[in-house]
């Protein structure tokens, strides 16, 4: 079951990248178009807000049954990753009003020390939460291996 779990982990992970993705290219289009549609963008937001509530539930699933199989260890790998995985998204909305505020005030986003510096913050947070899915392969190898033969 572990290992089941832990392969839940990484599949939620890519789906994740994925939503991820989504709202970039939904906030970019929002952010370009003239007039700004707020209603579509809005409804994104909802939408991708629900599917990171679902997939961090399943992670947090994953995460019980993790501590309750004996991998403590691994659960607080994942504990980790979500914990990074949250301030992620904190810097990527901070990012998106940042943005949207210099767009208003007619800026250019190269100008702005604050998105300077919230990028430089989504860099190091994107580092570590690949270090925590590394982390994760590296302690739950066994698992994988034993479970596949």
């Amino acid at each position: 079951m572990s290992a089941d779990s832990i392969r839940q982990i990484f599949r939620l992970q890519q789906e994740r990248v994925k939503v991820y993705a989504k709202f970039d290219k939904g906030y970019t289009s929002y952010l370009t178009s003239q007039p700004r549609d707020f209603v579509t963008y809005r409804q994104l937001v909802n939408d991708v807000t629900q599917e990171f509530n679902k997939i961090s539930r399943q992670i947090r699933a994953a995460e019980t049954e993790l501590t309750k199989s004996g991998q403590s260890d691994i659960a607080l790998l994942v504990r980790n990753l979500q914990e990074e995985e949250k301030r992620k998204l904190e810097l990527t909305a901070r990012s998106h009003i940042a943005k949207q505020e210099a767009a208003d005030a007619g800026e250019s986003w190269e100008e702005s020390d604050v998105i300077a510096q919230l990028t430089s913050e989504l860099r190091r947070v994107v580092e570590k939460i690949n270090e925590c899915l590394d982390e994760i392969k590296y302690e739950a190898e066994d698992l994988l291996v034993n479970d596949d033969e």
